[in-house]
């Protein structure tokens, strides 16, 4: 083996080990972050859920078999929703660091690929619900408030869900990111 061939292999084995964990470091920090994003996630979900149980009570909806079935609807749908991060906030906690790279890595893997799951079949069919249910409520609107109050509830929420599908997905990208990075250090 001459010098050159060497050189190289030293440089390719030093490359390895600088990239993988430089990688594994950055994998890191953005589960952190993730997982932050989740609990914040999770408290405007939480908030939106107790806003619509108040509603709920304030304007007696359960007199009104409609109202009941669209509020039950939405209030569900985010409630699966909660529930479903914090058990994912849970299970990212509960990752053993001190598992080898290769190990560790193999479990990260697997929750994210779980999440992908979620993110592209559990959080679509919630999303449509929580539209079904909002849908269903239009015509208890329409008989309970001012043309100028319903028209105000309509057209902002045509305004507000494509805004949601945007936010959402630019989340979802973000832990998928996590994914691909994690995929390619294999």
């Amino acid at each position: 083996m001459n010098d050159f061939e060497k050189i190289k292999e030293t440089w390719v084995n030093q490359r390895e080990d600088f990239s993988m964990e430089d990688v594994f470091g950055a994998v890191k920090k953005r589960i952190k972050k993730v997982g932050n994003q989740q609990k914040i996630a999770n408290i405007v979900l939480v908030t939106t859920i107790a806003v619509l149980v108040f509603y709920f009570f304030a304007v007696s909806a359960f007199k009104d078999s409609q109202m009941i079935l669209g509020m039950s609807m939405m209030i569900c749908s985010l409630i699966v929703r909660v529930a479903i991060e914090v058990l994912s906030i849970r299970k990212l906690r509960k990752l053993n660091a001190l598992l080898s790279t290769s190990q560790f890595k193999a479990v990260l893997i697997r929750y994210y690929k779980e999440r992908k799951t979620v993110h592209l079949v559990v959080t679509p069919l919630l999303f449509i619900t929580y539209i079904l249910g909002f849908v269903i409520l239009l015509p208890v609107f329409k008989n309970n408030l001012s043309t100028g109050l319903f028209w105000y509830v309509v057209i902002s929420s045509i305004i507000v869900f494509p805004v949601l599908i945007v936010f959402i997905a630019k989340q979802i990208q973000k832990e998928l990111r996590v994914l691909e990075l994690l995929e390619k250090m294999e």
